[in-house]
């Protein structure tokens, strides 16, 4: 596909630039540059855009040039987002490196930059061209970053896919065994396929896309306020705390808590949130752009399978530190 274009430019960050590029090697085509930015999603900014913008900019890329990125879930969320503002938009491709943007960030044309360190408040819905994903890239992680990217997995069952999940959670709850990445793959196309299909029916999240917030309305506050606390698994304390809020809420059953409970405890304690700051966080969620009025917009799970939406609760500092406890 990239001879399609008469000038390609790569997006990558220090670490994809070199474990990834190399292996890609065969079949990039057409490169005019390649552009190097800083990982972390405290990289995910608009000055981070506007240094890509200038290095664009110097070679000349035009409407016609294509912009590859070869990443991870923030720098596919920067990139499509330089894409679709660049010269009123050039086309791109994602090519995620870790199993967060294989099943995530790479699909559904969002794009995004955190601003004023609140989380995707700048982005537009900008579908990549397509999407290429290798599992051989996975073997250059670690564990932890594994399982970061195994909760949206785990959130794609609960919310749309009930034996999904039942497969992911494995014999006695132990989980499937994320270092067998070949073995992953199923999974990984599984989860692509659910997000598709609910992206396909709501491309701009005016109604059914928006049970893929679910866990992320606390997850996002999570991650902006607790230290080197990674996404997926700040939206894997995000999920158990909106389980309980809708338990709360007589809407999801006790027995199905329960097992979300026991999964996350047994999967994610090492990453438990600590010395919590309510205010900030109440704050952070009150900010979120979903929500319209002094209402919190959440998603919230009705059963193992099945998720609501657009359910507005009046969330206060003793509700928020009952469910995250």
């Amino acid at each position: 596909m990239l001879q399609a274009y008469p000038e390609v430019i790569i997006l990558a960050d220090e670490n994809t630039s070199h474990h990834c590029l190399p292996i890609l090697q065969p079949i990039l085509k057409n490169i005019k540059e390649t552009i190097i930015i800083s990982s972390g999603e405290e990289n995910k900014t608009i000055q981070a855009c506007e240094k890509v913008f200038e290095k664009m900019m110097a070679v000349n890329a035009t409407r016609h040039t294509l912009l590859l990125n070869v990443g991870g879930g923030m720098l596919c969320d920067l990139g499509g987002f330089c894409a679709s503002i660049y010269k009123r938009g050039i086309e791109y491709i994602n090519i995620p490196t870790s199993l967060l943007c294989m099943v995530d960030a790479a699909f559904g044309g969002k794009t995004a930059v955190n601003f004023l360190q609140t989380k995707n408040m700048i982005g537009t819905f900008y579908e990549p061209k397509t999407v290429y994903y290798n599992t051989d890239f996975l073997n250059t992680l670690p564990l932890r970053h594994l399982h970061n990217g195994f909760v949206e997995m785990l959130k794609h069952g609960l919310i749309a896919y009930a034996d999904y999940f039942e497969d992911l959670c494995g014999i006695d709850m132990h989980g499937i065994d994320l270092t067998d990445t070949k073995h992953l793959l199923k999974y990984i196309q599984t989860s692509i396929d659910i997000k598709q299909q609910i992206v396909g029916e709501d491309p701009h999240e005016q109604g059914l896309r928006k049970i893929l917030n679910a866990g992320h309305t606390i997850g996002h506050a999570l991650e902006a306020t607790q230290k080197n606390m990674y996404h997926g698994e700040a939206v894997a304390w995000g999920l158990l705390a909106e389980a309980k809020l809708s338990n709360e809420l007589g809407i999801l059953p006790k027995d199905q808590l329960e097992i979300i409970e026991a999964f996350i405890w047994n999967h994610y304690i090492a990453s438990k949130p600590e010395n919590i700051d309510y205010n900030m966080m109440l704050e952070k969620i009150k900010n979120d752009k979903k929500n319209s009025s002094k209402y919190i917009s959440f998603s919230l799970l009705q059963q193992i399978g099945a998720c609501g939406y657009d359910i507005e609760v009046e969330l206060d500092l003793e509700v928020l530190e009952r469910i995250l406890k």
